[in-house]
């Protein structure tokens, strides 16, 4: 890859020709406005994580099996920053959500599972159900639309400001 891409447009120019390429971003700094970029032609096989996050060896080996396993990881501090912008945008859909339903959008955009989620927070596997269900309602994600978990994570991708 020639050096007048930075690692951001480079992964974006990548995932452009090789649509089913996993991704793993390891970025010094968020930079929402690429990530969102990045993200906005689908978030299967994608991740962004901040380099502070390798030092943790778990954590960092846990987002490289889901990035090639197809899935999607955000890092933690990268979310809390796209969620904190795109809910104070009135119109945004993600203003409708109550705090809890952001908490779990934020942990479900970091990769975690439903009973991840559920131990994360100590709650019932039916209370994160019925939560992502809210969600979806909220956001209009559709069952017939394809993977509503990723397109939820999208949809706070879209509606952050830089």
């Amino acid at each position: 890859m020639a050096s007048e891409y930075d690692g951001l447009e480079a992964a974006a120019l990548l995932r452009e020709q090789f649509p089913g390429l996993p991704i793993l971003v390891l970025s010094q700094y968020i930079a929402a406005a690429y990530a969102r970029e990045l993200f906005s032609a689908g978030a299967n096989g994608l991740g962004y994580l901040l380099k502070d996050r390798v030092g943790n060896i778990e954590e960092f080996a846990r987002a490289v099996s889901t990035v090639a396993a197809g899935g999607t990881v955000l890092d933690p501090d990268v979310v809390t920053h796209l969620m904190n912008t795109a809910v104070t945008t009135p119109q945004g859909s993600l203003a409708t959500l109550s705090p809890r339903e952001r908490e779990i959008l934020e942990l479900m955009a970091q990769g975690l599972s439903n009973k991840e989620i559920e131990d994360k927070l100590v709650v019932s596997a039916p209370t994160v159900s019925k939560h992502i269900g809210n969600i979806f309602d909220k956001l209009k994600l559709q069952p017939d639309e394809g993977n509503r978990r990723v397109r939820a994570v999208l949809a706070f991708l879209e509606q952050g400001t830089v």
